[in-house]
């Protein structure tokens, strides 16, 4: 696709160009249509293409209603926008209730997996894409080798943050994944500290957020830092969560709030943290706020995320008290988003798991790496996908092309920016 604006960083048209170079769809918006903190990725996601170029299939289209900033008459339309319901100026169509048996058209196609050790810490990118279950190198690489990397991430790129380096640095590097093209970019902008295990992947298409983890003397922190997606900027907050975790592997996120879930007391182990915390996205405006919405009677650590618009899941890692005596488990956590209520699926990992990572679409979630009780702390090459629709995890063909655990990941999709 291609990308034109006019010059002040609206939006002024958006094409979509086949594979043979002809222009396919053009969607042209009159100046002031929509802000520049949206992007056309979130409003116009999930296009699906037929066999001729010149038709185009819109029954899945996301984005604003307002048919008259549209010129789609030169092209014949095969299907219709239904069901739509409106939120914030955007629309988006309802998803099957998870366990329903039935699929909701696919939102969100790629995620990045970065970093991770195995046998050394590693710098190489690997990508996984939804549409096939395949995964591959992509030939590019972090700026320096790291793990326990915190992430946050909008439909256009993922930001992995911090990290512990080889001989337990710390890390306050952000390096930048350009998702149009696989480039990654050193910012020049850093975090306020050095920080690993820093919980990210929430946020919305203009901001996200990265809260709490170990800092160079690997201390607990409360604060936060919001990353703006459009200016490449940091804000920090010195106070922030209610209760410091360190949680390697990111929180989870709805369409309007990220949580806070899990971890140790102390960095690399202790005792569970049982409470949840919840931010609501429209508090970030000012002075971000976090409160605790939930208690558990167990928590998971150095374990995977999930997220979709309807509910959150944490996959495996530690239950133990300390979490350090014993790394594994096979517990998956739900809670859902309607209810802030946990619930633990009956559906269980076939394997005890801990120092995974998760992604995904709207429609799965993928559990990538980590680490059973055999491997040795060396990292797998197993990929494991749960459809939403029936909560059952299973392993895909694909592997991971080495060893990997405790790597950081960013997507193309998330509750917070890509509507349902």
């Amino acid at each position: 696709y291609d990308l034109h604006t006019n010059g002040n960083g609206l939006f002024q048209s958006y094409q979509i160009v086949s594979s043979d170079g002809l222009t396919i769809l053009s969607l042209n918006f009159t100046s002031n249509t929509f802000p520049n903190i949206f992007n056309p990725i979130d409003l116009w996601s999930n296009l699906s293409f037929l066999s001729s170029s010149s038709y185009v299939n819109v029954s899945s289209i996301i984005g604003i209603i307002n048919t008259s900033a549209l010129n789609l008459t030169q092209f014949p339309i095969v299907g219709s926008v239904t069901n739509f319901t409106v939120q914030d100026g955007r629309c988006s169509t309802p998803s099957p209730a998870p366990g329903s048996g039935q699929v909701p058209n696919m939102l969100g196609t790629i995620a990045y997996l970065g970093g991770g050790r195995s046998d050394t810490v590693q710098t190489t990118i690997i990508s996984l894409r939804f549409s096939n279950d395949t995964v591959s190198d992509i030939g590019v690489s972090l700026s320096a080798p790291r793990y326990y990397i915190g992430t946050t991430y909008n439909a256009n790129s993922g930001k992995f943050c911090g990290g512990r380096e080889n001989g337990g640095i710390i890390d306050n590097t952000i390096d930048k994944i350009f998702y149009s093209n696989e480039t990654i970019q050193k910012m020049s902008v850093t975090l306020s500290q050095s920080l690993a295990a820093a919980l990210g992947g929430m946020g919305t298409a203009s901001t996200g957020l990265l809260a709490g983890g170990a800092n160079s003397l690997y201390q607990l922190t409360s604060g936060c830092h919001l990353y703006s997606h459009d200016l490449d900027q940091i804000s920090y907050f010195a106070q922030f969560l209610q209760t410091p975790r360190y949680a390697p592997h990111n929180g989870v996120a709805s369409q309007t709030a990220g949580y806070f879930w899990g971890g140790g007391s102390y960095a690399w182990g202790g005792i569970p943290v049982t409470n949840i915390e919840k931010t609501l996205y429209q508090s970030w405006a000012t002075a971000p706020i976090s409160l605790q919405v939930s208690n558990i009677t167990y928590a998971q650590t150095t374990r995977a995320s999930l997220s979709n618009s309807d509910s959150g899941y944490i996959v495996g890692g530690s239950t133990a008290t300390p979490a350090e005596s014993y790394w594994f488990s096979n517990i998956v956590s739900k809670m859902n988003f309607s209810t802030d209520v946990v619930s633990q699926l009956a559906n269980a990992l076939t394997e005890q798991l801990t120092c995974i990572d998760g992604c995904g679409s709207n429609v799965s979630g993928y559990i990538v790496g980590g680490d059973n009780p055999l491997s040795n702390f060396g990292g797998t090459t197993t990929v494991r996908k749960m459809p939403y629709n029936t909560e059952v995890i299973s392993i895909i063909g694909a592997t991971l092309p080495r060893n990997l655990a405790d790597q950081g990941t960013t997507s193309n999709y998330g509750p917070g920016f890509v509507l349902k």
